[in-house]
């Protein structure tokens, strides 16, 4: 009976029924999609969809928006809907995530994040979106290449998306020649011109980081009262090494430890950045270690990424608390995330270290170049360590893509896997904090 079935393509056809039913069900809810989209390019809202961005866009599925003000703007937005068509319509809100969904016939049409702002610096102020027109009408600001490449590589090791995996790898290969342009562009703009690009209203080059969270601590000490930063990170590698640490990427790495002398060694580039499970243990197991060598003390801060769609990354960097002449200075040596608290990092072992698969190296990659655009606009990075990033960055992408294999059988995990679904209901079992709102209650 199977044989049959599968010598009259039967799997293959009964796929194809339901994608043209699928279809034919979404397009029903078109004018609904249109004026949320319009809705959102009066708002100024950032729209993300990768089949725009690749001109294979059929139809919608589901709209995703991103903006500042997302309690403001969802609640209008329904209101609107209200008004426009029926009483059908109902928002969802999950606070903890900041995250509000818009269904329909109990069918979910929208969701919408926040992004969190940098003081008092707009929306477009360090996103540049990537303005697309649908219909020949309405004008969408989508969200740029860079910002959906880091999401895709996060799908590509992802054991839930390993179906799509082929899928996804064949749209990020498309993405990337965008991303390159836009790579090649930052290198080959004129400083002024650049500078000028990068620069904001809203900016302010003495600004402080923003802090989530500040702990210190002092080391009790023996001595290397004087030691020097480079010093400090090879401590720090030691530490690391044998352990179950994953680092982000091999380059930096192997630069800082096996080069003493070498002058790019305290780089902003350099920093030392691994994927981790638990930043208080984390923290307090460096301070324990580091204090049998020195007596500095050691602060860490949690670092606000701004990078849209990314609800569950943290990104925690390490402070070395340096004395000089009248005051005290703080210097970054170590970059912590959180990956391992919530899913699975695959990684391979050289001379000690665990460093992840390149896939995952590629991400974070692309996540630096990004992070330090953010920089450059928030807090006025220096042009020339800008310029050395990412130089940086590109000939190591364009090295990590040689050994990008989704079809090699992955041994070595590290992690706990929970999925995105999953995380959301804990956090809201853990809070308690969901409403739902009908039409009447606007």
């Amino acid at each position: 009976m199977f044989k049959v079935l599968l010598d009259k393509d039967f799997v293959n056809e009964l796929k194809q029924d339901a994608e043209d039913a699928i279809i034919k069900e979404r397009r029903k809810y078109e004018d609904i999609i249109l004026f949320i989209l319009e809705f959102a390019k009066q708002n100024k809202a950032l729209i993300s969809n990768i089949d725009l961005l690749l001109d294979k866009h059929d139809y919608w599925n589901i709209v995703q928006v991103l903006t500042l003000n997302v309690d403001e703007m969802a609640k209008n937005l329904v209101s609107k809907l209200c008004k426009q068509f029926d009483q059908l319509f109902l928002l969802k809100i999950f606070e903890a995530d900041h995250e509000y969904y818009i269904e329909y016939n109990l069918r979910r049409i929208c969701v919408l994040n926040a992004i969190k702002p940098y003081k008092t610096f707009t929306l477009f102020d360090f996103i540049s979106p990537i303005k697309y027109i649908i219909n020949d009408s309405i004008s969408i600001y989508l969200l740029p290449y860079l910002v959906e490449v880091i999401h895709m590589y996060n799908n590509l090791y992802d054991p839930a998306a390993a179906g799509s995996w082929e899928e996804t790898l064949s749209d990020i290969k498309k993405i990337e020649t965008f991303v390159d342009k836009e790579i090649e562009e930052l290198l080959t703009m004129p400083k002024e011109d650049i500078l000028l690009k990068l620069s904001t209203s809203g900016g302010n080059a003495k600004a402080a980081a923003s802090v989530d969270k500040l702990i210190k601590a002092k080391c009790k000490c023996k001595n290397i009262r004087k030691a020097k930063l480079f010093d400090i990170k090879r401590l720090v590698m030691d530490f690391l090494k044998d352990s179950e640490y994953i680092f982000c990427n091999e380059y930096d790495t192997f630069m800082i430890y096996s080069d003493k002398d070498d002058k790019r060694s305290d780089l902003y580039s350099t920093t030392i950045r691994v994927i981790s499970k638990d930043i208080n243990a984390d923290f307090a197991l460096l301070v324990n270690y580091l204090s049998k060598f020195m007596e500095y003390g050691i602060s860490y801060r949690k670092k606000v990424l701004y990078l849209p769609k990314e609800q569950r990354l943290e990104k925690y960097n390490f402070y070395i608390e340096i004395p000089y002449v009248k005051n005290i200075k703080q210097k970054r040596f170590l970059t912590v995330f959180n990956n391992l608290s919530y899913e699975l990092v695959n990684f391979y072992e050289k001379d000690g270290f665990k460093f992840a698969d390149p896939i995952i190296q590629l991400r974070f990659a692309y996540l630096s170049i990004w992070s330090s655009i953010i920089m450059q606009k928030t807090h006025g990075l220096h042009y020339e360590e800008f310029i050395e990033l990412i130089k940086n960055k590109k000939h190591q992408i364009r090295e990590l893509r040689s050994k990008v294999d989704i079809y090699e059988l992955k041994k070595n995990y590290i992690g706990t896997y929970i999925s995105l679904d999953i995380s959301k209901k804990m956090s809201m079992t853990n809070t308690n904090t969901k409403s739902n709102f009908y039409c009447h209650d606007f």
